[in-house]
């Protein structure tokens, strides 16, 4: 049995979306970030980092969202959320995964923390505008590339729309998605899939 340490709102929102699109069994531990349990022992065994996700698969044990979106997109996807690695379209999964993680969640976290999630004598103006232009920059190369697409690999939803969807899914939160009316049709798109509906549930 898979077993996701969850919370909900949090990164590990990704994974369970991939579980919903695979359609498989899975059991949700739920993590109390409040109360701590995230840095108890226990806790610590199964991600040392003392963050949420991480993922259980009989003697597999890992954490990071975008690994382990991937792992499953993989092992139990058949083929349908990932091109088979030794397609020429691989290489595409790889590069919007991989700027799913640096080039896009980086900009949207520097923003959140410098306009809500740090005390105010900690937020610093200066970060919280460096933050929006590098996403700017980002949600550009965004833009340009699904003028031309339904979905980030062409026309066929997969692992990418599952991470690219849910980083959108934080900056609109954060009013960054007001001039892209390309994202914004984008992501109504991929958040209008059941399997999201039911991620996102609680």
């Amino acid at each position: 049995m898979i077993k996701l340490y969850y919370c909900p709102k949090t990164r590990a929102t990704r994974p369970r979306w991939m579980l919903e699109e695979l359609g498989i069994k899975y059991e949700l531990a739920y993590v109390n970030l409040r109360q701590g349990e995230h840095k108890k022992p226990e806790f610590l065994g199964v991600n040392p980092m003392g963050g949420i996700p991480a993922l259980q698969d009989d003697s597999i044990q890992m954490f990071e969202s975008a690994a382990i979106v991937m792992y499953l997109a993989d092992k139990y996807g058949l083929g349908k959320f990932a091109p088979e690695i030794q397609s020429n379209e691989r290489a595409g999964f790889y590069q919007w995964m991989f700027f799913s993680m640096t080039s896009l969640d980086g900009p949207i976290v520097q923003f959140f923390y410098h306009t809500q999630f740090y005390p105010e004598e900690k937020r610093i103006l200066a970060n919280a505008n460096e933050g929006k232009a590098n996403f700017q920059k980002t949600a550009q190369v965004l833009t340009q590339h699904l003028e031309t697409r339904e979905f980030m690999l062409g026309n066929s939803f997969s692992a990418v729309d599952i991470m690219v969807g849910s980083n959108l899914v934080f900056a609109k939160g954060l009013g960054l998605l007001e001039n892209y009316s390309v994202l914004q049709r984008y992501l109504e798109k991929v958040v209008s899939r059941p399997a999201y509906k039911k991620a996102t549930a609680d």
